[in-house]
C-alpha cells in the first residue's frame, strides 16, 4: 500500500494538470493497474477545483471506469462505480458535454451488465437502455469510437437475452472499428464475432479470429484483458483436440491474471485448467484445479464459478 501511495505521489508532484491525471490514470487502466488509478484519480479530486464541473466529473467518469472494470474481473466494486457515474451524471446535466456524457452512460451501462452477469442481480434491460443511450448520443456528435462502442455492447445485450442475432450488431462494431483505426474496440468485436463461429463449430474461423483479437491487445498494451484472450484461444484448442498446446494459453491467463489480482479471471482461469486436465485424462490435476476454482470462487461469491467447479468435481468423482 505504501509502494501505490508513493507513486501516486510522484505523479501528482510530477503533474498536477486534470488533464495528465486522466491520461496517466488511463495507461495503469491498460496495464490492469486499477488500484494505482484509482489513487491517482482520488488525490486529484482532492485538489481540484470544484466549480470546474466537466473537469470534475471527468475525473469521476474515469474512477468510474476503474470500478466497474474491477466489478467485471474481481467481482467487487459495483457499488463504487455506480456512486462515481451518478455524482457525475449531476454535474453533467449542467454542462451538457455529450461526449463525455455517452461515456458515462456506457460505464454505467457495463456495471449494471458485469451485475447480472457476475451475480445474476437484476436484468439485461437496465444496461440495454443505457447503451442506447450511449449510441444516440455518439451519432449525434459524430464520435465514431463511442459508437463502435456502444453498438459492440448492444450486440452483448442482444446476445445474453436472446433478443436479437447479435451478429449484426458485432459486424457493424467491426466495420467502424476497422475503417477509423479503432484497435481497443476492433479486438471486442473480433473476438465476441469468434465466439459465435464457436458455438456454429468453425473453430478454425473461431481461432483465428481470437488470434486477431488477441494480438491486436498484446500490439496496444491492454493487459487487463490479456487473460481472457489467452482463456478464449485455449478452449478452441481443447475443441481441436489440442488440449496439451492449450494449456500453454491457461497458464499465461492464470499467471497474469494473478498478477494483476483479478480474481475472477483467476478462477475462470483454474476452470479452464482443471477442464484441459480432464480432458488429457489427468484426473488428479484436473481435481486440484477445479477444487482451488471452487475455493476461490466462493471467496469472492461467484457462483457460476462454483457451480461449474462443483459440477466436474463430482463427474470425477463418479467415473
Amino acid at each position: 500500500m505504501m509502494l501505490v501511495w508513493a507513486i501516486v505521489g510522484l505523479l501528482i508532484t510530477s503533474d498536477k494538470s486534470a488533464q495528465n491525471v486522466l491520461q496517466k490514470a488511463e495507461a495503469h487502466f491498460y496495464e490492469g493497474r486499477l488500484d494505482i488509478s484509482v489513487k491517482l484519480l482520488d488525490s486529484c479530486l482532492l485538489k481540484i477545483d470544484r466549480t470546474d464541473k466537466l473537469t470534475h466529473a471527468r475525473l469521476l467518469i474515469k474512477r468510474g471506469k476503474m470500478y466497474a472494470f474491477q466489478s467485471f474481473t474481481s467481482n467487487v466494486g459495483y457499488e463504487e462505480a455506480l456512486a462515481s457515474l451518478f455524482e457525475a451524471r449531476e454535474l453533467l446535466d449542467s454542462t451538457r458535454d455529450f461526449r463525455d456524457e455517452a461515456e458515462m452512460h456506457i460505464w454505467i451501462g457495463f456495471t449494471y451488465y458485469a451485475m447480472r452477469f457476475n451475480r445474476g442481480e437484476g436484468d439485461y434491460d437496465r444496461p440495454a437502455d443505457y447503451f442506447q443511450k450511449a449510441l444516440v448520443l455518439s451519432r449525434q456528435i459524430g464520435d465514431a469510437r463511442s459508437e463502435a462502442e456502444a453498438i459492440f455492447y448492444s450486440g452483448i445485450i442482444h446476445e445474453r437475452r436472446q433478443s436479437a442475432d447479435p451478429m449484426p450488431f458485432y459486424r457493424q462494431a467491426e466495420t467502424l472499428a476497422r475503417k477509423h483505426g479503432f484497435k481497443l474496440e476492433l479486438s471486442y468485436a473480433t473476438r465476441h464475432i469468434a465466439f459465435l463461429m464457436q458455438k456454429e463449430k468453425k473453430l478454425d474461423e473461431a481461432l483465428a479470429l481470437f488470434n486477431e483479437s488477441l494480438k491486436l491487445r498484446e500490439e496496444i498494451g491492454f493487459k487487463i484483458y490479456l487473460p481472457f484472450s489467452y482463456m478464449s484461444v485455449g478452449d478452441v484448442l481443447v475443441e481441436m483436440n489440442r488440449a496439451q498446446e492449450a494449456l500453454d494459453y491457461f497458464d499465461k491467463a492464470h499467471r497474469l491474471a494473478d498478477q494483476l489480482g483479478s480474481k475472477r479471471v483467476v478462477a475462470l482461469s483454474l476452470l479452464s485448467l482443471g477442464d484441459a486436465h480432464k480432458t488429457l485424462k489427468d484426473r488428479t490435476r484436473a481435481r486440484q484445479y477445479f477444487t482451488e476454482a471452487k475455493e476461490l470462487s466462493k471467496a469472492i461469491q461467484y457462483k457460476t464459478g462454483v457451480d461449474y467447479a462443483e459440477k466436474n468435481l463430482k463427474e470425477l468423482d463418479t467415473k
